[in-house]
């Protein structure tokens, strides 16, 4: 006969690295917080507030573009001007796993966050260096 608290706790130890790496779903309140949270947005945020002009950034979610599937939020990172607003960056939030993809606006397609990372890395490194105040 099997001890029924070895066999909970063996089901336990079997079940807790699945519920801890799955992903959850996620609200256009919660997918824009993680583009908000993204280091590169902040770098990229801070960066508009510390160059003293009329220009803000902004994180607009948009309906218009066509992400990776209907399963992912657009959300437009860009730079806010007095006549005039310019994209930075398009981020993809998935609804249902809460992955990002990021618009390859130079290469054309979608990327994941670590191959952009990868691939835009002196760029990304530009923009953390104008935010601590490195023109």
């Amino acid at each position: 006969m099997i001890n029924k608290k070895i066999l909970s706790a063996a089901l336990l130890i079997l079940l807790v690295p699945v519920i801890s790496c799955s992903k959850k779903g996620v609200d256009e309140d919660g997918a824009e917080k993680l583009v908000a949270d993204l280091p590169e947005v902040k770098a990229f945020i801070a960066g508009m507030d510390a160059s003293g002009d009329d220009v803000t950034a902004i994180i607009l979610m948009d309906d218009e573009g066509e992400g990776p599937s209907p399963d992912y939020m657009m959300f437009t990172v860009a730079e806010s001007h007095p006549s005039h607003v310019v994209t930075w960056q398009r981020f993809f939030v998935n609804r249902k796993d809460s992955s990002i993809m990021v618009a390859d606006i130079i290469g054309g397609g979608f990327l994941t966050l670590g191959e952009w990372r990868r691939k835009y890395a002196a760029d990304i490194k530009a923009i953390e260096e104008m935010s601590k105040g490195n023109r």
